[in-house]
């Protein structure tokens, strides 16, 4: 999922057959640590 991430640039990327719980906590990790980055500096994003 991290590739698919980057090469979308976005965490809305499909799950993971078969690790829908695993699946989901990456990409809450990612959009949590998006969204923390954009508040310590909002230029970068």
């Amino acid at each position: 999922m991290p590739k698919e991430m980057v090469e979308q640039n976005s965490y809305q990327v499909d799950a993971v057959s078969g690790a829908s719980a695993s699946s989901r906590a990456i990409k809450e990790a990612v959009k949590n640590a998006l969204e923390k980055a954009n508040r310590l500096n909002p230029k970068a994003l």
